[in-house]
């Protein structure tokens, strides 16, 4: 489990992986929040996420709560996709791309489970 992150490096452009963090716990109860951050692969929150400036993702960004994208002066850059599952809002600087090399590569290790099937 991840808490907030300043100065940090979260995976690998070879080496994608996955990150989790569950905002209702005490030490992060108002949100994850990113400064001067660089990541591959899948970031799960369980709450909100508030990026500042200087982060760059790489892969898929899942939200079960509000993305505040607080980039203020410095771009923040997500190249894959994002899913929100309450808003998302914007102040400062976004590059937002989607990113289909990056979104598999993300999900890539992750294991698919058919949970039903029918011919149509």
């Amino acid at each position: 489990m991840i808490r907030d992150l300043n100065n940090a490096n979260l995976g690998a452009s070879t080496n994608f992986g996955i990150f989790y963090t569950d905002t209702s716990n005490p030490n992060n109860v108002n949100g994850l929040k990113l400064h001067n951050v660089t990541g591959y692969g899948a970031l799960l929150v369980d709450g909100d996420l508030v990026p500042g400036g200087n982060v760059n993702w790489n892969g898929v960004i899942l939200v079960n709560g509000t993305a505040t994208f607080n980039g203020g002066g410095n771009t923040i850059n997500l190249h894959g996709a994002l899913l929100a599952v309450q808003s998302v809002d914007v102040n400062g600087g976004l590059d937002m791309r989607y990113d289909s090399c990056m979104l598999a590569k993300a999900l890539d290790f992750l294991p698919l489970v058919q949970l039903r099937w029918r011919q149509l």
